[in-house]
């Protein structure tokens, strides 16, 4: 399993054209899984320390890079807010649908 086929649609829509070399497509697959690998042997270095898996862990392994750390904390904010509606929906239906005891 690759990215090529996400690669290829984000060189043409950089101004690439389809007959982006197949070596330049390695190339970047390449550095992206490399950069992926990184950040998640980081991320799980920082988890086995602290002993947990959280939204800190991400941010401590994005901390140098402002611009991921950004969108990093964008996605968990944006996680919390789905994950929060959901909660007070399910609670909303309980209440209207589920009978109380007396």
């Amino acid at each position: 399993m690759g990215f090529r086929d996400q690669i290829r649609e984000l060189v043409y829509a950089h101004g690439g054209d389809d007959g982006t070399p197949e070596e330049t497509i390695d190339a970047l697959e390449s550095m992206a899984r490399v950069y992926i690998r990184d950040l998640t042997r980081n991320i799980s270095e920082t988890a086995r320390f602290k002993g947990s898996l959280d939204e800190e862990a991400v941010t401590f392994a994005l901390r140098r890079d402002p611009w991921k750390m950004k969108h990093a904390l964008m996605t968990f904010a944006a996680y919390k807010d789905v994950h929060e509606r959901s909660r007070v929906s399910l609670e909303k239906v309980g209440k209207l649908y589920i009978p109380q005891k007396e």
